[in-house]
């Protein structure tokens, strides 16, 4: 996923790329918590999964900050919010 996000990336589609690169990041932050084995119950959020690592010490808060920025770009493409690339 995350190469097929940075090709319509490339290609100026950065709400498709956003919205690819949200769904990995949630992916991995799920695996994560599967491997320390905090996975919340029910249906966790992006926020929920950071939290847990959070919690079990795995991020530190400048990692936690870094999935907060990550998670609010892939919100703002998932709401067709119009964002500029980064230089």
């Amino acid at each position: 996923l995350l190469d097929q996000a940075q090709t319509l990336i490339v290609d100026q589609q950065f709400i498709a790329g956003g919205m690819l690169c949200r769904a990995v990041l949630e992916e991995h932050l799920r695996k994560m918590c599967i491997k320390q084995e905090v996975l919340p119950t029910g249906r966790p959020t992006i926020s929920t999964l950071k939290q847990a690592l959070v919690s079990a010490q795995v991020l530190n808060p400048i990692h936690a900050r870094d999935v907060d920025s990550m998670a609010a770009r892939g919100n703002q493409c998932a709401h067709a919010q119009p964002i500029e690339p980064e230089e």
